[in-house]
């Protein structure tokens, strides 16, 4: 999150009725206060002015000078709450969507990989190649920026599933994993190894078991 900076619009205006603003590096300073106390009384007095010109509207007796007088001082109290809301407005913190996806992406991918790690470590038969077990912080990038596409790939999947994924069998959880991942490789080479871009059922037993895992963890995550 990001707090905006810059130039606070002041609930008054000059003599010759141009809005003021105020350069201040604290919330807290003088004119600040006082800009607060400003805006909280304009609120206060045109919630006050709504109660009387709803009691006004009310009395079939009410003459035009009087309705008159009502508008002029409603289009005052308008005036003021909507200034008050643009000054407040551009207060208001910041979200940094493209960060915040950015984030959430590479730790979605980080959980990716030690699924997959433990995975390996859970089905494999005997010793796993070293490649196979390579820790988050040694993963080289594409594989990192794969396993960060197919975590958001599935988090979608989920999302649009509205909570239905969970009664899926774990081969099709798996499945899906391998084919988002499959993907990928053909993303990132030009001419991938078979094994890479093998189809569900040519899979050895630990992988499919793995991908599998690797979807219900990111399934956890979701919840």
């Amino acid at each position: 999150m990001n707090t905006m900076t810059g130039l606070r619009l002041l609930p008054w205006s000059d003599p010759e009725g141009r809005p003021c603003y105020l350069a201040s590096d604290s919330d807290d300073s003088p004119l600040n206060r006082r800009a607060d106390q400003i805006e909280a009384l304009q609120l206060s007095m045109g919630l006050e002015l709504l109660g009387h010109a709803q009691a006004l509207l009310g009395d079939h007796k009410a003459d035009t000078r009087e309705l008159r007088f009502l508008a002029n001082r409603l289009c005052e109290a308008l005036r003021d709450a909507l200034r008050v809301a643009e000054s407040r407005g551009r207060r208001l913190p910041v979200h940094d969507e493209d960060g915040d996806r950015a984030r959430d992406r590479t730790e979605g991918a980080r959980l990716f990989r030690e699924a997959w790690i433990a995975g390996v470590r859970r089905y494999f038969p005997g010793e796993p190649k070293p490649g196979y077990v390579t820790p988050w912080e040694e993963t080289p990038e594409w594989e990192r920026v794969a396993a960060g596409a197919v975590y958001e790939q599935v988090r979608q999947f989920l999302e649009v599933s509205e909570g239905h994924a969970g009664r899926l069998t774990r081969e099709q959880k798996g499945r899906f994993v391998a084919t988002c991942w499959t993907a990928q490789m053909y993303r990132n080479f030009e001419d991938p190894k078979p094994g890479y871009v093998a189809d569900w059922p040519d899979l050895p037993g630990w992988q499919q078991e793995t991908d599998a895992d690797i979807f219900e963890a990111i399934e956890k995550d979701a919840d």
